[in-house]
């Protein structure tokens, strides 16, 4: 860990993701934006890849499932604690055209402004040791189901979106924020609950 300030808001973070990728050649692996916002916080490393999943990125063909194992791979790795986070050469070495991600990253910003503002620490349970176990875990859970769930418009992002809510939480230490994101959750499980029983019949 280095001696930077940790991240105040998620706009923070973007402008830091925003000069980093500026600064890259036409293609930027995401273990460099990784190790970016990893020297900011822990929790940020979970932000990341569900920024990106909840970003017009996912429609470049494929990058939504590669995120959604991106996700799975930090989350479960934060559920262990682990300091230095481990990812498979393939999706470390995952690169993200510099252009589109620029692209994505200016278009989340206004989002992005509207969570700060309602950000601040609240109902710390949620955030505390306990409760951060528990959002990472659900955040793994939700990482998984997406993956068959991609052929349901709609309920990858939502689903990306709730993850988003939880890092964020955890990020600011806002249980509200984290219980907005379960009340969202709620959409997509519903759907994904209709869907299966419709085509079971």
């Amino acid at each position: 860990m280095t001696n930077h300030p940790e991240y105040s808001n998620l706009q923070h973070m973007i402008h830091d993701l925003e000069h980093t990728i500026g600064k890259s050649d036409e293609y930027v692996p995401f273990q460099q934006l990784l190790s970016i916002v990893g020297e900011r916080a822990y929790a940020a490393m979970l932000v990341l890849p569900a920024l990106l999943a909840a970003s017009p990125l996912t429609a470049i063909p494929g990058i939504s499932f590669f995120l959604a194992l991106l996700i799975i791979f930090v989350s479960s790795q934060m559920l262990f604690k682990r300091k230095t986070m481990w990812l498979p050469h393939r999706l470390r070495n995952m690169k993200f055209n510099k252009h589109k991600t620029l692209k994505a990253m200016s278009y989340m910003e206004k989002p992005a402004s509207a969570l700060d503002k309602i950000m601040r620490p609240r109902l710390l349970f949620l955030t505390g040791s306990i409760g951060e176990s528990i959002v990472v875990f659900l955040s793994f859970i939700l990482a998984v189901i997406s993956i068959p769930v991609m052929i349901i418009p709609l309920a990858n992002l939502v689903l990306c979106v709730v993850i988003l809510f939880f890092a964020m939480g955890l990020l600011a230490k806002d249980g509200i924020v984290i219980l907005i994101g379960t009340v969202i959750a709620a959409a997509p499980i519903y759907m994904i609950i209709s869907f299966i029983l419709k085509n079971s019949m």
